[in-house]
């Protein structure tokens, strides 16, 4: 039998963790106007501008069986698994780049701060190139994290972004660098006996 959503995918024990060079695979399928495959749980979100709060337009629905939102198994460049202390959710994101323009040889989106409805994703690490298995660049990679702008819209939460685009070899006449893929990982402190919350502290997420 066919399999038609990503339920049914996940409870034969699949889940979608790709590699940097899968990302930008996907990524390049939307830079040159072709269609992701079927069943594909990236999805296409404006993630900065005035409306554009994480939690407000990527608020989880447990019950949709295309659910887009995956637990963080494990940590995919390190063998440490998730802090369990925390509960870490996983999601991939498709968004065109503010004031994007092409020809720069990689997406031009230098902003240190992107602001996102009630606050901004800010920052965390500098952009640095990505590198095939033979040493060529074939992308663009930073951290970013959210931060509120004020105390009344602070959250418990913690969201944290990595920022993936096109660059060198996968670049070429007819490739836009109007979008980047990004992976975000919101991770929530787990309650402790009695009720509490324990620290909140991770040095990776």
């Amino acid at each position: 039998m066919a399999l038609r959503t990503m339920s049914e995918v996940r409870k034969l024990g699949y889940h979608f963790f790709p590699t940097i060079d899968v990302i930008l695979m996907y990524l390049k399928e939307k830079a040159t106007g072709n269609p992701f495959p079927a069943l594909c749980p990236i999805v296409e979100k404006d993630l900065y501008g005035d409306h554009a709060t994480p939690w407000v337009i990527l608020k989880e629905d447990k019950d949709d069986a295309n659910n887009p939102w995956d637990s963080e198994v494990a940590d995919k460049y390190f063998p440490n698994l998730p802090d369990p202390r925390l509960d870490s959710r996983v999601i991939y994101v498709i968004t065109r780049v503010p004031n994007a323009a092409a020809g720069n040889g990689g997406n031009n989106n230098n902003n240190k701060v992107m602001a996102a409805g009630c606050g901004a994703w800010h920052e965390t690490s500098q952009p640095k190139f990505v590198k095939n298995k033979d040493g060529v660049i074939i992308g663009t990679m930073r951290t970013l994290e959210f931060k509120s702008g004020s105390a009344e819209t602070t959250t418990v939460d913690r969201w944290v972004m990595e920022e993936y685009g096109l660059a060198g070899v996968l670049l070429s006449p007819g490739v836009s660098t109007d979008y980047v893929i990004c992976e975000i990982t919101k991770s929530t402190p787990k309650k402790a006996e009695g009720g509490g919350s324990p620290p909140f502290s991770r040095s990776k997420l």
